[in-house]
Order: C-alpha cells, then sequence, then structure tokens
C-alpha cells in the first residue's frame, strides 16, 4: 500500500490503520489512551514535525511511547478477560508449524 506523504499508519502495534500524519493512533486506539497521556502527548506536540520540519521533542516522543504502551496493555487484558479458559479436563492440542 502506497501513502500519501501527509498520511502514515496508527502507531499501535498491529494496527495499519492510515490516519493523517498529525496523528498518533486511529480514533478507536486513541480512544484507550488514558486522558493525562492524552494532554502529554497533545502539550508536547510541535507544528511541523509531522512533516519532518521540526524533530519531535524528548517530551513529546516519551509522551507517544507512554501511549503506545498504555494501548498494548489495555487491548492485552481485554484480550485476557475474553479469552476462553481451559481447563484440565479439555483436550488441547498444540500445533506448530
Amino acid at each position: 500500500m502506497r501513502l500519501e506523504a501527509d498520511v502514515h499508519v496508527c502507531h499501535a502495534k498491529g494496527c495499519g490503520t492510515p490516519i493523517p500524519s498529525r496523528l498518533l493512533m486511529c480514533r478507536p486506539h486513541w480512544a484507550l489512551v488514558p486522558p493525562p497521556l492524552k494532554r502529554r502527548v497533545l502539550e508536547a506536540f510541535t507544528p511541523g514535525q509531522e512533516r519532518g520540519q521540526v524533530r519531535p521533542s524528548q517530551e513529546w516522543t516519551q509522551a507517544a511511547m507512554a501511549a503506545i504502551k498504555a494501548v498494548a496493555l489495555t487491548e492485552r487484558h481485554q484480550a485476557e478477560q475474553t479469552a476462553v479458559p481451559v481447563s484440565d479436563e479439555m483436550p488441547v492440542e498444540v500445533w506448530w508449524p
């Protein structure tokens, strides 16, 4: 898939949703970011960094990485909560390619 210069993909792990380059994540993943982290990301953003005109600040980079990690942890927790429990009595077949 070829993307325009002002478009990239969501930074959430495993997400390939194309989004405007001024955004860190797609709407569903951004909704999982805790509000204090959202504020940190937005306050540290420097206009022009999305086009490579300005280098992102260390504060923005740290906030963005924390937001990405928070989403990954939330998604992992959600996956664990919806996983089907396996009992010792259920036969389980493990296959490795």
